[in-house]
């Protein structure tokens, strides 16, 4: 509400655009200089300012004028509807963009951004702008998750002057899976003559991941004649081979199997 001292009353209150046009949803109430109402449009100007001219005139004809800013700011709202899915073991990296409000604007304080309801699957992290890469001073879930499930998250966002919240699910799927192929191997060979060759055996890790293993023999009819590389590997996603073979240091015929 507008006020005057001195002159005489009634005061009949104007106000004049000077810059920017009087914003649509407000009303200057002439006799109260109460200024009220829904604005639906904005008033930034970062050129020029925001300010008006109000004009007071007392029942005399006598009159004031007074240049004072009516900011108005675009709704603070968050710009993601929802956030992609993940896997366990797959790096994952979603920002949350502020947008409208004073994060447009680039003044006042930089917007904090919290989730305010649920927790992140463990392996993530909400990492603030500093660090996020993100525009408008947004935020990142971001990190490798271990843990699979679906996550119901309540974000907010507020920059000291508007706060606003949206829900979204984070779902993350399990690992992928890692196929080994084939799924078994026959060697065969006359006994005391030359060893069967060597087999390959492929395992198809999913684009993108990594996958530490180690390879290990044991048989069922006993012996050692079942070789296969000892050393730990680290394949990165596609194929990665290995080779396994049959020693012929048996001194029996028959079937093994391991």
């Amino acid at each position: 509400t507008l006020s005057a001292t001195n002159g005489t009353p009634p005061y009949t209150w104007t106000a004049n655009s000077i810059f920017v046009p009087w914003p649509a949803g407000l009303n200057l109430n002439a006799a109260t200089g109460l200024v009220s109402g829904t604005p639906s449009a904005a008033t930034y100007n970062p050129v020029n300012g925001e300010d008006f001219r109000f004009q007071v005139t007392d029942s005399k004809g006598m009159s004031a004028n007074a240049n004072l800013p009516l900011v108005i700011y675009r709704p603070l709202v968050i710009e993601e509807n929802s956030l992609p899915q993940g896997a366990v073991g797959t790096p994952y990296s979603q920002c949350i963009t502020p947008d409208g409000g004073v994060v447009i604007v680039h003044l006042g304080p930089i917007p904090t951004i919290t989730i305010s309801s649920g927790s992140l699957p463990t392996g993530l992290q909400l990492v603030s702008w500093q660090g996020s890469g993100c525009s408008n001073y947004g935020s990142a879930i971001n990190g490798t998750p271990a843990q699979s499930g679906t996550f119901p998250l309540v974000i907010s966002v507020t920059d000291g002057i508007q706060t606003v919240t949206k829900s979204m699910t984070l779902v993350v799927a399990p690992a992928p899976a890692v196929v080994v192929s084939p799924g078994s191997l026959a060697f065969q060979y006359q006994f005391g003559g030359t060893a069967a060759a060597p087999q390959t055996v492929s395992l198809t890790i999913p684009s993108g991941t990594t996958a530490t293993y180690s390879i290990s023999a044991s048989t069922d009819s006993g012996g050692a004649w079942l070789q296969v590389p000892s050393a730990v590997q680290s394949p990165t996603g596609g194929t990665n081979t290995f080779q396994v073979s049959a020693s012929t240091a048996t001194n029996q015929a028959g079937a093994f199997t391991g």
